[in-house]
């Protein structure tokens, strides 16, 4: 077996499903999906405990004769929210009339998922879907891991980098790199495990036609003016007189190069016949990926703004579109919570919390698409540009996102390895669990505000590893707040909801609301329930830190913030509450969302309510 080069797309399918890359990728997806299966209780099993503690399950299936099909694997209970991990050995089929020994190790995936259909709790509704988004995301792991052994990362990496060094995506959703929509070379040129580099496609667009969102702060003009430069602008006016079109009359708008191709174009075209819109080509700075693929990285000044445009793939469970409101939504929020920030002392000069806000926008009038085309032209052309971190570090500092922390490298190792090593695994730890958890945790019991905090959203601030700070991202996509009540303060105005049009407006929650453990539950959901505890569980596999051990520095600093601030912070978001309530991902994606999808966990915390140390 050989390391993969995608070259032609014929051939590299075959390359893929041959090289060394291939069956840990499978079982990989499998292991994930067969997790998330158990853990939501979506299938029936039988089960015993093994001498060595671990439950030895079978889930009986059926075949396409009708048959008995068993399939057997192992796995054990984490204290770690409840959740569970298979072990080592992997998932074997054993067909009903082979009944000697293990049977053989599954390795079709929709082969598994058509035979435990009679097995599963709840009618499969989207199994035909969930089937090509799991297959998808086997192919393209294996792409992203055979590329990785043939290009393998080294040398000094700034953030732009480890976005694409970190190949492990979602740790708990099974269709963690879908991306329907991308063909294997979209994938090899726009995936960020690939680290690509791009320009973007510009286009000239009447600004009757568009909607603008900017920060108090700024202007649209001074906005697009500072990201093309006056050269760049210059060629562009140059065009639109050069067609006898008033210059002034139109704004530029960025385009990525898949979603030029794969929707601008194909529905688009009337306004360009009109004069209405012109394309001005592939122009400007060069990007890269960051790991939400839509999402993009200023390779050639990384002081610049980071950009998000629209891009019509599914990953994960969404469609990675830009709905008007989230453009429109942007700027106000990140206002806000700037405001917020600078007028408290504890996250503003104790803390140092950075917020990269996004005080950019711009969205299509798609009420101008004629009616029978609207909804496929939803949230396909739009951009929101985002403050680049390293504005706002100081001399020393460096920036890495939170992803990296459960980062297992080539050679086996964490990319953390050299930073604990070097400051010692718990005072690391302490370091950063202090960093991170104080500042979500006031804005959650001061302010009444939750932001969304798994991995990709958290940017670590560090001094040559050692954690200093944090910087929060994707802020109107991630946050929850409070209803007023008139204690805290007053709350933004003018925040659009969801349209109807929006592929995910069924699944969008208010983000203002007065149930307060849904505020709690969207913050320790991300934060705790995925991000820490993927990480409590690496350092458990590669340091053998003890699960308790972990949960109990992450209730330290809640405890050092309580006595500091008052216990009465505590009482609204309990923290500490025996269970919580997480969304079931895997459910959603494959029984539907017509019904609400949660389920209630242990939390670790509540065992560590009385003491933090």
């Amino acid at each position: 077996m050989k390391a993969l080069e995608l070259t032609q797309p014929e051939a590299g399918i075959e390359e893929i499903v041959h090289s060394e890359a291939y069956p840990p990728a499978r079982r990989r997806v499998l292991r994930q999906l067969l997790e998330a299966l158990l853990y939501e209780q979506m299938i029936a099993y039988d089960s015993r405990i093994a001498a060595d503690g671990a439950e030895e399950i079978t889930i009986t299936g059926t075949d396409a004769q009708g048959r008995p099909v068993y399939y057997r694997c192992a796995f054990r209970r984490k204290l770690s929210f409840g959740k569970l991990r298979l072990t080592n050995q992997p998932l074997y089929r054993q067909a009903a009339e082979h009944q000697d020994g293990h049977g053989q190790e599954a390795e079709d995936i929709a082969l598994f998922l058509q035979e435990i259909v009679s097995a599963m709790v709840e009618e499969p509704r989207y199994l035909e879907r969930f089937t090509q988004e799991i297959e998808q995301t086997l192919v393209k792991e294996a792409a992203a891991r055979s590329h990785r052994l043939l290009h393998p990362v080294s040398g000094s990496r700034e953030l732009a980098d480890l976005e694409g060094d970190v190949i492990e995506a979602h740790p708990y959703h099974p269709c963690f790199k879908s991306r329907i929509g991308f063909q294997l070379e979209d994938n090899a040129r726009y995936g960020p495990e690939f680290h690509g580099r791009f320009q973007l496609v510009w286009l000239a667009v009447h600004k009757e036609d568009l909607i603008f969102a900017v920060s108090k702060d700024r202007s649209w003009t001074e906005h697009i003016a500072g990201e093309l430069g006056e050269e760049t602008v210059a060629r562009f006016v140059q065009k639109l007189e050069r067609q006898g079109l008033a210059a002034a009359e139109f704004t530029f708008v960025p385009v990525h190069p898949w979603q030029w191709r794969e929707k601008i174009a194909p529905l688009y075209f009337r306004f360009m016949a009109s004069g209405r819109m012109v394309v001005l080509g592939e122009e400007g700075d060069h990007y890269s990926p960051q790991q939400s693929i839509r999402s993009l990285s200023n390779r050639n000044n990384r002081l610049k703004n980071n950009v998000k445009t629209a891009i019509s793939i599914v990953n994960t469970s969404a469609v990675r579109l830009l709905g008007t409101h989230h453009v429109t939504n942007a700027p106000i929020l990140s206002d806000w919570l700037e405001s917020i920030v600078a007028g408290d002392r504890y996250l503003h000069d104790e803390l140092k919390l950075v917020l990269l806000k996004e005080h950019a926008g711009v969205s299509f009038r798609y009420n101008l698409l004629p009616g029978p085309v609207r909804a496929a032209g939803y949230g396909t052309l739009g951009a929101i540009w985002r403050e680049s971190v390293y504005v706002h570090l100081e001399e020393g500092e460096e920036a890495a996102p939170f992803t990296v922390l459960c980062h297992i490298g080539a050679d086996g190792k964490p990319f953390i390895d050299s930073w604990v090593q070097r400051e010692g695994l718990r005072s690391w730890l302490d370091k950063l669990l202090a960093a991170s958890m104080l500042p979500l945790i006031h804005l959650l019991f001061e302010h009444g505000i939750a932001m969304e905090s798994h991995g990709q959203n958290l940017v670590l601030i560090h001094k040559q590893g050692v954690p200093s700070r944090i910087a929060l991202r994707d802020l109107p996509g991630g946050v929850r707040f409070h209803t007023r009540d008139g204690e805290e303060e007053s709350r933004p105005e003018h925040l659009l909801d969801s349209d109807p049009l929006h592929p995910n407006s069924y699944s969008t929650s208010p983000m203002e609301t007065n149930n307060v453990q849904k505020i709690r539950n969207f913050l320790m959901d991300s934060f705790l329930q995925i991000m820490l505890a993927d990480l409590c569980l690496v350092l458990e596999e590669h340091y053998g830190l003890d699960e308790t051990e972990f949960w109990h520095a992450a209730a330290a600093p809640i405890h050092s913030y309580l006595s500091t601030f008052g216990l009465h912070k505590a009482e609204r978001y309990d923290l500490f509450a025996e269970t919580i309530e997480v969304g079931q991902l895997t459910r959603r994606r494959l029984f539907g969302e017509h019904v609400i999808r949660n389920h209630a966990v242990a939390n670790p915390l509540y065992q560590m309510r009385e003491t933090g140390v």
